[in-house]
């Protein structure tokens, strides 16, 4: 035996389809207090109706909580990776122990996590560099399935993920590899700038591609 015993003044009786009198002599022959739910445990409303937002709140209030304005002007996107994969995917993983998570407030959830990582500094949401899907495989999916055919031939992109260089670098490195750094040519395409404002900000002779500025541009060889 342990020697643990239970601490009914701490403890309730949450009764169901019983009679008030019998509950109420129970509660005195226990010495503790009658309850009834939901009732909160450990953090989780037992008892509540898990296809309603207002039960996932506490989850959605604790994420919105790590994602708040200050981390996102201070954390590069390297970094809003890792908070968003360690740290922000950990927060439901107890309500799902319990729960099956609706689909508004998964879609709520990855809402958040998109505009803390792709949003600007003023909290208005920026440009989506790659497809969601992209942002929550792991690394080896990265490596192995996301390059095109002809870039994941050379043998220098099987090391992008091996830490050999800073996280920043290896996430600039990928986008650049899959042509999604925001340069003058995908920022014209999108809308953000005039479409007569896409020459190279270098040499302002071609139009400001992934390859022109980081292999053609002749300005970038005489640095």
């Amino acid at each position: 035996m342990s020697g643990l015993s239970i601490n009914f003044e701490k403890s309730s009786l949450i009764p169901v389809n019983c009679e008030p009198d019998w509950v109420q002599r129970m509660c005195s022959v226990l010495g503790c207090k009658a309850a009834v739910l939901p009732v909160k445990y450990l953090g989780v409303n037992l008892g509540a109706n898990p296809w309603l937002l207002k039960t996932w709140k506490p989850v959605i209030d604790k994420v919105e909580e790590k994602l708040s304005l200050w981390k996102a002007k201070v954390l590069n996107k390297t970094d809003k990776l890792v908070l968003i994969k360690s740290i922000l995917n950990s927060l439901p993983v107890y309500y799902l122990s319990l729960y099956k998570m609706p689909k508004a407030v998964v879609e709520k959830l990855i809402t958040l996590q998109r505009i803390f990582l792709w949003g600007k500094e003023d909290g208005k949401p920026g440009i989506a560099q790659v497809k969601w899907e992209v942002v929550q495989a792991p690394k080896k999916v990265l490596q192995e399935e996301r390059l095109p055919e002809d870039i994941s031939s050379y043998s220098f992109t099987k090391a992008i993920w091996k830490g050999l260089v800073p996280p920043r670098v290896e996430v600039f490195t990928w986008f650049v590899l899959i042509g999604r750094v925001n340069t003058k040519d995908r920022l014209s395409r999108s809308g953000v700038i005039e479409s007569s404002d896409n020459l190279c900000v270098l040499c302002g002779k071609d139009i400001e591609s992934v390859y022109h500025l980081f292999v053609a541009c002749e300005f970038l060889w005489q640095l």
